[in-house]
C-alpha cells in the first residue's frame, strides 16, 4: 500500500494499521453512511450523571479532524482547537495526553505523544527518548505520573509492544510486553490500582477480524497473559471498571461490533445488550463513566446512518445520544473532573 494522506501528512508502514488510520477511515465511511441514512436523528436527551465530568471525542470530517470536550449530555461542545487523535483525560481532570499524525512531533515522520490543557492551552509534545520508535500514548496511570503506550518501528517488527514513559517529559522508557507476531499492542486502561494494563494485541498471521484478543500485563513487565481468545478483540480500546472488576471492550459479533465485559482474569465474558429498537446496530470503542455505572460509546444505527455518541447504563438499560452529526465521532473518554468556562 502506498502513502496514506492522515491530517495532511503523509503517512507510511505500520501505523496504518494503528490509532490513525483507522479514525480517518471510519470518517470516510461515517460519510458514505449519512448518504444512505433513512431518517433524520432524534434530539439528544438529557441526562444527570452524578460523580463524574465531561468526555472528550474525536470528530472526523471532509475537513479534517477535531478533538471535542463537552459535557456527558452533549451540552457544552468546545473544540481544542489542536491537532491529534485518542484524547485520554489524567486522573484530576487537568490535562489530555493524544498522539499525532506521522511527522506531527518529529521531523522524520515519526508518531508521538502531546499533552494538552482541556482548553487547548499549554501544549507541548513529549520528546521520544529512542530512535526510530513511534510512541503514541492515551492510558494514564492512576497518580497521574505514567502514560502507556503503543510501541512501534516501521522497520523492525520485533520492537511492537506496550511500553510506558513519564506523563512529565516523556522519559523513563520501559518496555512491558513483546508482540511476538510482529503487529500493533494497543493499551486500553491500567487497573485501578495501578498494578496492570489491559491491552489489545493484533496477530497479523490470522484472518480479519480474527486477528485480536485482549491481554493483561503487570506494570512490572511480568505476567503478561491472555483473557479472551483470538477474534474477541475490538479496534484498539479497552475500559477497566473503577472497582477494578470488568474489564469493558468491543469485539465482532460477528460481522458488526457489540460490547462485552469479562473479569481481568478471564472468566465471566458476556456481551452487554443494547435496546436499539432496530435489528442491527455496530458499537464500538467504549469507555466506562468514573462512577461505573454508565458506559460511552461509539454506534452507527441504521436508522441514523452515521457514527455517533451515546451513553448507556452498565446492564444495557437507558441508551442516550449525545452527539448527533453526520461526521465520524469516536475515541471518547470520560473523566472525573467538570470544567469551568
Amino acid at each position: 500500500m502506498g502513502a496514506m494522506q492522515i491530517f495532511g501528512v503523509q503517512a507510511t508502514g505500520r501505523m496504518g494499521r494503528a490509532m490513525l488510520v483507522l479514525v480517518l477511515a471510519m470518517g470516510m465511511m461515517s460519510s458514505t453512511r449519512a448518504a444512505e441514512a433513512r431518517a433524520s436523528a432524534p434530539p439528544a436527551k438529557a441526562h444527570v450523571y452524578s460523580h463524574n465530568g465531561q468526555i472528550v471525542f474525536d470528530r472526523v470530517s471532509a475537513d479534517g479532524e477535531a478533538i471535542i470536550t463537552s459535557n456527558p449530555d452533549g451540552a457544552g461542545q468546545h473544540p481544542l482547537g489542536v491537532g491529534g487523535c485518542c484524547a485520554d483525560w489524567s486522573p484530576d481532570g487537568s490535562r489530555l495526553a493524544l498522539a499525532g499524525p506521522a511527522g506531527w512531533p518529529t521531523p522524520d515522520g515519526r508518531i508521538g505523544t502531546a499533552i494538552v490543557n482541556p482548553d487547548g492551552s499549554g501544549y507541548h509534545v513529549l520528546p521520544i527518548p529512542v530512535a526510530g520508535l513511534n510512541l503514541g500514548c492515551f492510558p494514564w496511570s492512576p497518580n497521574g505520573k505514567r502514560l502507556a503506550c503503543s510501541g512501534w518501528d516501521d522497520n523492525d517488527p520485533s520492537r511492537s509492544g506496550v511500553y510506558t514513559v513519564r506523563s512529565s517529559d516523556g522519559g523513563g522508557l520501559v518496555r512491558l510486553a513483546k508482540n511476538p507476531y510482529g503487529g500493533i499492542d494497543d493499551p486500553g486502561d491500567y487497573s485501578p490500582d495501578g498494578s496492570q494494563i489491559v491491552f489489545v494485541r493484533e496477530n497479523p498471521n490470522l484472518a480479519e477480524g480474527h486477528n485480536k484478543a485482549l491481554f493483561v500485563v503487570d506494570t512490572n513487565g511480568s505476567r503478561s497473559r491472555q483473557i479472551t481468545r483470538w477474534g474477541q478483540g475490538g479496534c484498539c480500546t479497552a475500559s477497566w471498571s473503577p472497582d477494578g472488576r470488568w474489564i469493558l471492550f468491543d469485539a465482532p459479533a460477528p460481522d458488526k461490533h457489540a460490547l462485552f465485559v469479562v473479569h481481568p482474569n478471564g472468566d465471566g465474558l458476556h456481551k452487554i445488550p443494547l435496546r436499539t429498537g432496530e435489528s442491527w446496530y455496530d458499537a464500538f470503542e467504549p469507555v466506562w463513566s468514573p462512577n461505573g455505572k454508565h458506559i460511552a460509546f461509539s454506534m452507527y444505527l441504521p436508522s441514523l446512518g452515521q457514527d455517533d455518541i451515546f451513553t448507556v447504563r452498565a446492564n444495557g438499560t437507558g441508551l442516550v445520544q449525545v452527539t448527533n452529526t453526520p461526521d465520524h465521532e469516536g475515541q471518547v473518554d470520560w473523566g472525573r473532573h467538570q470544567l469551568d468556562r
